[in-house]
């Protein structure tokens, strides 16, 4: 009889947490290195958990080689055929399920070209301006022409998430040939296109 009672608290635990609002708390800092931080509230906040925040230090020949790598592979990994299609999908269907709550940013971004740099200013400006028209100004990316490939600055952001909400298009999406596809070719396979 305990091990029933046992299992129903557990059961309804889970079906409570799958139903209440989880707290996202996400921020990274580009000042030399890379830190990410990430916190998740539970029961309106009155719980919270900190994921311990990952970091990356200077790096050196090697590290600079294997960041190349990773470039390669990620660039390879979006040329999955029908991959952006699924990603526009999973994007719609948990657009108007979770509710972002604030975001603040201070970014100096370069591409090491002013070319580029430029491009990348004239697509983020619109994106700039709607943010800071839906969180009050607190949006800053500036472009640092003339400077060597180029992160500086912090952003961070607040969202709020049902997680039965998400739950569904969440599994459909890693349960997707062309996810898989993805994570084969980022973990060091081929990419086969059609």
């Amino acid at each position: 009889m305990a091990l029933l009672i046992f299992v129903i608290l557990i059961l309804a635990l889970i079906v409570v947490l799958l139903v209440l609002p989880i707290g996202i708390g996400l921020s990274a800092s580009f000042h030399g290195s890379v830190v990410l931080n990430a916190r998740i509230s539970f029961f309106f906040g009155l719980l919270s958990w900190k994921l311990p925040g990952g970091g990356t230090g200077r790096r050196g020949q090697a590290e600079s080689e294997e960041s190349s790598d990773r470039i390669i592979r990620v660039i390879e990994t979006v040329q999955v055929r029908g991959l952006g299609r699924r990603v526009w999908l999973l994007g719609t269907q948990i657009t108007h399920r979770v509710k972002v709550e604030s975001i603040q940013s201070d970014l100096q971004v370069s591409l090491g070209d002013d070319y580029y740099t430029g491009m990348l200013a004239g697509f983020m400006i619109p994106v700039v301006l709607y943010l800071n028209r839906m969180f009050n100004g607190a949006v800053i990316i500036r472009p640092a022409f003339e400077e060597d490939l180029y992160l500086e600055g912090d952003i961070s952001g607040d969202l709020r998430v049902r997680p039965i909400e998400v739950l569904a298009p969440c599994l459909a999406f890693a349960l997707s040939p062309e996810f898989q596809q993805a994570r084969r070719v980022m973990s060091g396979g081929q990419c086969r296109r059609k």
